[in-house]
């Protein structure tokens, strides 16, 4: 049986890491999630529930092609949906993408933007999008296919682990959405029809001092340092401060792929 991840260890790093990921993270990842929006095929006074909303990123762009529509912003992390209400006048509901606090049947369309390899089953948050759609609504889904991981996340990573901070819990589990063929058998498996699936390949080269900040002020890492007494959380931030600023910028180089798709309700 796959392990999977828990809603309150997904919730509780993404509340503790939520202004490193919307300055730093999210600008790099949007893109493909901005691909999707547009290729939802949305009309101007569509209803869209934008499930796994965070910071509220993708606001802007569902509201400039659903204008006058409603957008409603889930996620269960308290302080990402208040970033997205400082930052984007979200209408916000706090919620679990497994129990949406919504009718049957109300909405245009669906998005799960880097959503589903965070549930504990990604089968019953398609069931749920599925649900609050009408019959020919769409969903839209952004998923991993695989990632690099950077040189100098390594070099922290061994950093806090030599200083005793204990692993970080499972927050992302992959498997059966990291591939056109996965995503499209779990899109069908939960009465999706699908439309259109693509990949698209994401780079990013880190200056040294964005990384520093997404490496100490990220949700897994702000986590795993709170976890060390005072005297032993400053040393090692001394240290891999120090290793850092020895590390060649190709370390500082990052790759990822993603899987974009879009399915209509199937009836």
């Amino acid at each position: 049986m796959v392990a999977r991840p828990h809603r309150p260890d997904v919730a509780g790093a993404y509340d503790v890491g939520v202004e490193a990921y919307a300055a730093l993270w999210s600008p790099v990842i949007l893109p493909p999630a901005e691909s999707v929006v547009e290729a939802l095929g949305l009309s101007p006074d569509d209803r869209v529930v934008d499930v796994g909303a965070g910071a509220g990123a993708l606001l802007p762009a569902l509201h400039s092609f659903a204008p006058r529509g409603s957008v409603i912003a889930v996620d269960a992390s308290h302080e990402m949906l208040r970033v997205a209400g400082r930052d984007h006048c979200a209408n916000a509901v706090r919620a679990d993408a497994l129990s949406l606090p919504l009718p049957s049947g109300v909405a245009d369309a669906v998005l799960l933007a880097f959503v589903l390899f965070h549930l504990s089953d990604p089968a019953d948050g398609l069931s749920e999008a599925n649900r609050v759609l009408r019959a020919g609504g769409r969903i839209g889904t952004v998923t991993w296919t695989r990632e690099g991981k950077l040189a100098a996340s390594n070099e922290f990573d061994r950093v806090l682990t030599d200083a005793g901070a204990p692993a970080p819990p499972l927050r992302r589990v992959d498997q059966g959405l990291d591939s056109e063929g996965a995503i499209e058998e779990t899109l069908g498996a939960a009465g999706f029809l699908v439309d259109k699936i693509w990949l698209v390949e994401l780079q990013h080269q880190w200056e040294r001092y964005e990384f520093w900040a997404l490496a100490t002020g990220g949700g897994v890492n702000r986590t795993r340092l709170a976890d060390l007494d005072g005297t032993t959380r400053q040393r090692a931030l001394a240290e891999g401060r120090d290793r850092i600023d020895g590390l060649p910028p190709a370390a500082f180089g990052w790759w990822g792929e993603v899987v974009c798709a879009v399915a209509t309700k199937a009836g």
